[in-house]
């Protein structure tokens, strides 16, 4: 595959498979190493960067996943790549930094609801993961979005159950809500998940069998 448009991105193994550069985004250089699957397409490739790009790139993975799969080259996914860099670190320049009620909110709210349930923490502090398991003990993802105005502003929240359940009807700042909301729905649909996963496992049974 194609490189000339990137001079620092230089081929990293004998199979033509891995790329290791650095791209340029407003006068920062982020390090990166992307690995193909095989050298005719971008599908299923793995980008992975340094701690700064990972920040950046937070929350934006399925873009990610949906760029790799469409674009034809190195070339059109890094000048996509680079295009969205370039709106996030914008954006980031125009919002405020968060005073320091915000991480005394932010920290009350994770010892309140229990750290044990926080998957991951985006290192910009403003989107986090936290883990929800039913009455089944299935794990469920609750995805939370702060605003650097937080706890003024409510939070953002949606969870990995179907989209009429996935949003809370009242806007809260607490985790407590969200946990106390999203169990009694994953409640709900806790039958139903359940034969799904027995209808799943007999068609697959019978398959084998």
């Amino acid at each position: 595959m194609e490189t000339h448009i990137f001079p620092l991105l230089a081929l990293a193994d004998a199979d033509g498979l891995s790329y290791r550069g650095f791209i340029t985004v407003k006068g920062q250089e982020l390090p990166f190493e992307i690995q193909l699957e095989n050298g005719k397409s971008l599908r299923n490739a793995k980008l992975n960067g340094s701690p700064e790009l990972k920040r950046l790139l937070f929350g934006h993975e399925k873009a990610l996943k949906q760029r790799l799969e469409q674009c034809p080259s190195l070339t059109e996914f890094f000048i996509d790549l680079k295009d969205l860099l370039e709106r996030i670190i914008t954006k980031e320049k125009r919002e405020p930094m968060p005073d320091e009620s915000y991480y005394s909110k932010l920290l009350s709210e994770l010892d309140a609801v229990g750290w044990d349930k926080l998957e991951s923490l985006d290192p910009s502090l403003k989107s986090l993961t936290l883990i929800l398991n039913d009455s089944s003990s299935r794990k469920h993802k609750i995805y939370i979005t702060l605003s650097f105005s937080y706890p003024q502003t409510p939070l953002t929240v949606h969870i990995d159950l179907p989209s009429s359940a996935s949003k809370m009807p009242n806007p809260t700042i607490n985790f407590n809500d969200v946990i106390s909301f999203y169990s009694k729905i994953a409640s709900q649909f806790s039958l139903i998940i359940y034969l799904f996963d027995s209808i799943t496992f007999k068609f697959l049974y019978a398959q084998i069998a």
